[in-house]
């Protein structure tokens, strides 16, 4: 696949990630979450998606990295879903925070 298209797709991606984090996922568990990278296989089958997220002030360390972490990984389906509404691909590829 051309290098050119890949970053494209990658961009693309990750800026779709970022809104469906911030605007259609209603999860109050979900802290301040930002999408960092994204890698895609050559083949465009895998999608891995890194993040981070900010602890929130007077709450436990590592707290909201847990909850976030749990929320990610259950809201991953519907990530897929709605990223691949956008992408302007034959398939869309296997989603996987990191």
């Amino acid at each position: 696949m051309n290098e050119r298209r890949i970053h494209r797709l990658r961009e693309q991606i990750k800026q779709r990630l970022a809104e469906i984090l911030l605007r259609d996922l209603a999860d109050p568990k979900l802290g301040l979450v930002t999408i960092t990278r994204v890698e895609l296989d050559a083949e465009f089958t895998r999608c891995q998606a890194y993040w981070s997220v900010i602890d929130r002030p007077g709450e436990a360390a590592g707290k909201a990295r847990r909850q976030s972490e749990e929320v990610l990984r259950r809201a991953r389906g519907f990530c897929q879903r709605e990223m691949g509404k956008v992408l302007h691909t034959r398939t869309v590829p296997h989603l996987e925070f990191v």
